[in-house]
């Protein structure tokens, strides 16, 4: 696996990123899980989620992989996507942030 300085912090990010937009939508979270540790088994420390990928559902799900300790081996690219869909759920958006932050 190749990696990028992330700016001027000394972190070093995987060039490539795990998209979870399928997370909740067309993967389950057996097979969400197996991509995951996968996905950390070869090397990748950068996730894309955002709290409307699976109406939310993609974040609980990403947060259930990472549990265990892995949470403190990636960086996590987080969208806080389509105000509109955020203003009717604002407090969900929120509760999936937390889940993500405290997977271990």
């Amino acid at each position: 696996m190749e990696y990028r300085s992330l700016g001027r912090t000394g972190a070093q990010v995987s060039v490539w990123c795990l998209g979870v937009m399928t997370f909740g939508w067309k993967t389950e979270q057996e097979e969400a899980t197996r991509m995951v540790d996968r996905f950390l088994e070869a090397g990748g420390n950068f996730i894309d989620t955002a709290n409307v990928y699976g109406r939310g559902k993609s974040e609980t799900m990403l947060g259930n992989a990472l549990k265990d300790g892995k949470r403190d081996r990636v960086f996590l690219a987080h969208c806080d996507c389509h105000a509109a869909l955020a203003v009717r759920s604002v407090g969900r958006a929120a509760v999936h942030s937390r889940e993500l932050v405290s997977a271990r």
